[in-house]
């Protein structure tokens, strides 16, 4: 879909329960924090806005997003899931924006090519309204978003994402190979952290490989 507008919701609202004592999100890849991996592919990317939304240990999550233009919307309610933060980041999304990528500030091998390859699938013409990254078949995140599912996205309850609509709204899913296993990795715990350290995935990567 040409000239279309796009939003990144960047959720980095939890309390990284299964990482530790620390916040999983300011553990250093590469040397610098998780959360800068994900903030410098949406910053490459052709997305128009970026909303941060924080919770546990906000101010340090704000510190590292500091020298970025984004907008920066607190969750105060992080601690009962995933939904609000996802709530909370839809309603502050600009209402001139057609589409938003919901994006976990736990995956640091996300990059601006599969963000710039949802963007480009989307198109609600043809019916592509929930653009889901694949690699090798199997779907992962980040995904985008139509406005016209905005509304559901805000209805969702507890700690689960968007997969229940995925699978309620089957006819708008665009599935897009991304060629990178980035869409299914993210980090969990300490455990995520060392086996996959230091992060270094190819940006695209054959089906033969």
């Amino acid at each position: 879909m040409q000239n279309t507008r796009t939003a990144a919701v960047l959720l980095a609202a939890g309390c990284s329960s299964r990482f530790g004592s620390n916040n999983k999100l300011l553990e250093p890849v590469n040397d610098i924090p998780i959360l800068q991996h994900s903030l410098q592919a949406i910053f490459d990317s052709a997305l128009q806005q970026c909303i941060l939304v924080t919770g546990h240990e906000a101010a340090d999550i704000e510190a590292v997003a500091e020298n970025h233009p984004i907008s920066i919307v607190h969750n105060p309610d992080y601690r009962l899931g995933i939904s609000g933060s996802i709530k909370v980041g839809i309603q502050a999304v600009h209402e001139d924006i057609d589409a938003a990528v919901i994006v976990l500030g736990d995956m640091p091998g996300i990059d601006r090519h599969i963000i710039d390859t949802l963007v480009s699938a989307f198109n609600p013409g043809q019916g592509h309204e929930i653009c889901v990254p694949t690699f090798r078949g199997r779907r992962g995140n980040p995904v985008l978003w139509g406005r016209r599912l905005f509304s559901d996205l805000c209805m969702l309850e507890g700690d689960i994402g968007g997969r229940q609509l995925i699978g309620q709204y089957k006819e708008a899913v665009k599935e897009c190979e991304c060629f990178n296993e980035a869409v299914h990795i993210d980090i969990d715990t300490i455990t995520d952290l060392i086996d996959r350290k230091p992060v270094s995935i190819p940006q695209e990567i054959s089906d033969e490989s």
